[in-house]
C-alpha cells in the first residue's frame, strides 16, 4: 500500500497536514505534519505535495536502526533515535521534516488520515 499523489487534484486547502498533526501530535501544528503543500509561485492555483515516498534510503543510513520497516510502511522508534538527522540530508524527495520540540524525525507512516479527509482527490490509496 502506498499513497498516491496527485497535484493536478490540490487545492492547497492543508486539511492533510492539519489531520496529520491532529493524528499524531493531538494538535494542530502544520509544522509537525509529515506531508507538506506548497504554493507553486508563480502559478497560482497550482500545489505541490511533499511526502515519503516509502524509498526506505533513511533506513539504510540510520545508525541506530530507529527507522524501520514495519509491514511496507515506515516507522520510527522514537527511544532509539539520536536525532542525528542522517535520514533528513540522505531523503531524495526532502521529505523526511525536524521540528524543533520533537526529538525525532517526522515522517509519513502510512496512516492515511490524510486521504479521508482530501475531498478533492488529491490523495489516495495505492499499490
Amino acid at each position: 500500500m502506498r499513497l498516491v499523489l496527485q497535484p493536478e487534484k490540490c487545492t492547497g486547502c492543508r486539511l492533510c497536514e492539519q489531520i496529520c498533526s491532529i493524528h499524531h501530535f493531538h494538535e494542530t501544528n502544520t509544522k509537525k505534519a509529515a506531508i507538506r503543500i506548497s504554493g507553486m509561485f508563480p502559478d497560482p492555483g497550482h500545489y505541490r505535495q511533499q511526502v515519503c515516498n516509502q524509498c526506505w534510503t533513511c533506513i539504510e543510513v540510520c545508525p541506530t536502526g530507529a527507522i524501520v520497516n514495519q509491514e511496507g510502511a515506515i516507522q520510527v522508534i522514537a527511544e532509539e533515535c539520536i536525532a542525528c538527522w542522517e535520514c533528513v540530508e540522505s531523503c531524495p524527495e526532502g521529505a523526511i521534516f525536524v521540528h524543533e520540540e520533537i526529538d525525532y524525525p517526522i515522517i509519513c507512516d502510512l496512516c492515511f488520515e490524510c486521504v479521508e479527509v482530501c475531498n478533492t482527490g488529491a490523495l489516495t490509496r495505492g499499490e
